[in-house]
């Protein structure tokens, strides 16, 4: 407000002082004692500087009130020199206008119709600058968007996505995904569809999959539903609205399925948001088995192919062998897991185990998503410690080293579970040696990264990792009773 008054006070000024002049012009006229025939030839140029001095002070009072005062105060950024060249270039032509019609007494009629000519053809040379001050007037003061908004242009070369990294009177600067920095001039913003995605708080996006025929529903949805909520999280997708999928319809290649999430733009862009979901549900589905529909145009003279497998079928030993855990043993010894081991069906907050339970049996999650709690000192006081994913085996310390079960482990959503029991794992680490050091070194790397100690240096954490690995193998062979 101080620099404001201190600009305009001088202009202010001079206005009132020519005013003043004006109204002494016959004591001015007196004074000089002109003769009569140059009296009107005084007056005439006295009311023409007069003129001249009150334009150049209303441009400056148009620049400081106006354009530096109200518009940068509203828009935030500086008014365009272009805009205040124009201001002036009209204030100057009113007062020439003025000074041949009042002052001269002359016909200004050829004056406004050669202005207008000219008008008109300095317009067409500059239209597009013109347009792009006026649309940046037009983007500020709707305040349309703003630095660091994501926004997504509906242009007639398809969608173009980025964020807002600067806006000025003639164009808006925006930085795409592949940080690409793009120039849009202010009449394209405003004249295309805008969407300005950070204006939104949360937004809901969808993604559609397409399962065969042969694919049970209820099956398909639990797959999906469990990818989806395995992506929520603080850099993820929301939490609530919570995640959903729902049957889209029936096409050519069989039944789709509509997955909705919510995020927030501000947080998170879409196209990041939509990558961290088809990780976690491609993910998912692979380790389910499952194969997402295609064109078919085989033909088979010998027996079908199993297209999409299942863990209730001869398919689970191909399943196993997905596991980090299981990746390494032969054929023979998946097969013999396989067929030891009972699925069993949790529906959402059903408890696979609670903490503190005896446990005889080590689990595998086939299908679905798992949480795991610990219950601190007080019992209320429960905490989310991990999510188990498909292909994730848990439980491993009860059954080989005979400990109380470390935590509870609760279904997030529908889950189909394997069950090994110690029996199995006994006879398999009888038969395959080798597998007691896969399997102890893997318990220790849990320990570990529930601990969070994988922050020290690796030569030290090597170290650590191998006491630790052979103390648990000293420990299964104690409980277990096998000899490597």
């Amino acid at each position: 407000m101080f620099s404001v008054v201190r600009k305009a006070w001088f202009p202010t000024l001079l206005i009132f002082l020519s005013i003043f002049l004006l109204y002494q012009e016959n004591a001015i006229i007196h004074f000089f004692t002109l003769p009569p025939e140059e009296e009107q030839t005084f007056a005439r140029s006295f009311h023409s500087i007069i003129w001249l001095m009150n334009a150049l002070c209303m441009i400056r009072l148009v620049n400081v009130l106006l354009w530096d005062g109200v518009v940068a105060g509203v828009s935030g950024t500086k008014a365009p020199r272009l805009i205040k060249q124009l201001s002036s270039v009209v204030i100057f032509f009113i007062t020439v206008v003025g000074i041949v019609g009042v002052v001269l007494e002359k016909d200004v009629t050829a004056l406004w119709a050669t202005s207008g000519a000219v008008g008109l053809v300095i317009g067409f040379a500059v239209q597009g600058i013109i347009l792009d001050t006026v649309s940046g007037l037009a983007i500020h003061f709707e305040n349309t968007f703003s630095v660091g908004d994501w926004v997504l242009l509906h242009t007639r070369a398809g969608k173009f996505f980025g964020q807002v990294k600067e806006v000025n009177w003639r164009a808006t600067r925006i930085l795409t995904l592949d940080n690409t920095l793009v120039l849009v001039p202010n009449r394209t913003v405003t004249s295309i569809i805008l969407t300005n995605l950070s204006m939104t708080p949360v937004q809901v996006y969808e993604l559609k999959f397409v399962f065969d025929f042969s694919v049970p529903v209820d099956r398909a949805l639990r797959v999906l539903t469990s990818g989806v909520l395995n992506a929520i999280g603080p850099e993820g997708i929301l939490e609530t609205p919570r995640p959903e999928v729902l049957l889209g319809g029936i096409n050519d290649l069989g039944v789709e399925y509509c997955m909705r999430y919510a995020i927030q733009p501000a947080k998170i862009p879409p196209p990041t948001a939509q990558h961290l979901v088809l990780v976690h549900v491609l993910r998912h589905i692979d380790k389910s088995g499952l194969t997402l529909a295609y064109p078919k145009r085989d033909v088979f003279t010998t027996q079908m192919p199993w297209r999409q497998k299942n863990w209730e079928s001869r398919n689970k030993v191909e399943l196993l062998g997905k596991c980090d855990l299981f990746s390494q043993l032969p054929p023979e010894a998946l097969e013999f897991i396989a067929s030891q081991m009972q699925l069993i069906q949790y529906r959402v907050l059903d408890h696979v185990f609670r903490q503190g339970d005896s446990g005889d049996s080590m689990f595998i999650l086939a299908e679905g998503l798992l949480d795991v709690f610990v219950t601190r000192e007080e019992p209320s006081h429960r905490v989310r410690i991990a999510q188990i994913s498909p292909g994730g085996v848990f439980g491993e310390m009860s059954v080989l080293t005979g400990e109380e079960r470390t935590a509870t482990v609760t279904a997030a959503h529908n889950s189909l579970v394997g069950e090994i029991g110690k029996e199995c794992i006994k006879d398999l680490l009888n038969q395959h040696h080798e597998f007691a050091s896969t399997i102890s070194r893997f318990i220790a790397e849990r320990m570990f990264q529930t601990q969070q100690t994988l922050s020290t240096p690796r030569e030290e954490r090597e170290k650590i990792m191998a006491s630790t690995s052979h103390s648990m193998l000293g420990k299964m062979k104690q409980f277990l009773g096998f000899d490597e």
